[in-house]
C-alpha cells in the first residue's frame, strides 16, 4: 500500500490504529518537546547563574544582586539586622564576606546561607579581598589578616608583626606581595604569608595606595597630591617580576 493513496484503503481498524499511532506520534513529540524545553529552561538557568552582577549591600545588613548592563534587582537578600560597614566579594568560591560594625559575615549567594560568623572580627577602617587574603586595617595601625578557604576563613598568624604606628589607610596587591599605607608617613610591603618585608618612609602622611603598571609603579596620596615612585628603585626580579604582557 506504500505506492498508493493510503486514503482508499481506510476502514474502521485502519482509521483506529492510525489514530492511535497519531496520538502516539503526538505524545513522544510532546515528550521530546518538554525535555527539549527542560533542558532549555535549564541551560537558560544556568547561564543565569554565570550572567555578570553587581552585588550591593546597603547598611542595614541587605545584599541586591543587580544586572551588569541594567542595574535591575534580580535577587535580594535579608541576611542579618546591623549597620554593614564594607561587603567584598569573593570570586573563588561565590561569597560575600560582610563587615559589621562588630561582626564579621560570610553569605553564601548562591545557596543563600551564612557559611560562618566570626565576632572577634570588628570593622576597620579600610578593607580590601584579594588573592584569597582579606585584610582589615584600623585606626591604631593593627591590620588582620585572614586567609579565605571553602568552608571557613582562616586568621593568619602575625606573631611579632610590627603594624603602623598610625591609621591604615589603604592596600594594593601585586603578583607575591601586598601594600599597606598609613598616616604614620609609612608604605609598608608585605609578603602573602603576613611578614613584613620593608618599609618605604615619606615625609607625608599618606592616605591611599595603589600598584597601576606592569613595572610595578606605586601611587601613593597624599593631602595635595598624587605621588609616583618607579618600582625599579624598589622590587628586584627575584623578588616581584616585572608583568611583560601588561607592558606589551
Amino acid at each position: 500500500f506504500s505506492s498508493g493513496n493510503n486514503n482508499l484503503f481506510f476502514n474502521n481498524n485502519d482509521d483506529m490504529a492510525t489514530n492511535e499511532i497519531n496520538a502516539s506520534n503526538n505524545a513522544t513529540e510532546k515528550e521530546n518537546n518538554d525535555e527539549t524545553d527542560d533542558n532549555a529552561n535549564q541551560e537558560s538557568e544556568e547561564n543565569s547563574d554565570k550572567e555578570l552582577c553587581y552585588c550591593v549591600a546597603t547598611l542595614n545588613g541587605e545584599i541586591y544582586l543587580c544586572d551588569y548592563n541594567t542595574f535591575k534587582c534580580k535577587k535580594r537578600y535579608i541576611i542579618q539586622t546591623g549597620i554593614v560597614k564594607t561587603a567584598k566579594y569573593d570570586p573563588e568560591f561565590g561569597t560575600v564576606i560582610i563587615s559589621y560594625l562588630n561582626m564579621l559575615l560570610r553569605f553564601d549567594i548562591q545557596t543563600g546561607v551564612i557559611i560562618e560568623k566570626l565576632k572577634q572580627i570588628t570593622s576597620g577602617v579600610v578593607t580590601c579581598l584579594d588573592k584569597g587574603i582579606l585584610l582589615i586595617g584600623y585606626e591604631t595601625g593593627k591590620i588582620i589578616m585572614l586567609r579565605i578557604r571553602e568552608k571557613r576563613m582562616e586568621i593568619m598568624k602575625t606573631d611579632g608583626v610590627s603594624y603602623h604606628t598610625a591609621a591604615v589607610t589603604g592596600f594594593a596587591f601585586g603578583t607575591n606581595f601586598f601594600l599597606s599605607s598609613s598616616i604614620d608617613q609609612t608604605i609598608k610591603i608585605w609578603s602573602l604569608k603576613g611578614e613584613t618585608v620593608g618599609v618605604i618612609s615619606l615625609p607625608l602622611p599618606l592616605y591611599g595606595i595603589e600598584i597601576y603598571n606592569g613595572k610595578r609603579d606605586i601611587l601613593v596620596g597624599t593631602d595635595k597630591e598624587v605621588m609616583v615612585i618607579e618600582g625599579k628603585s624598589i622590587f628586584i626580579d627575584e623578588f616581584e617580576r616585572k608583568d611583560e604582557d601588561y607592558l606589551q
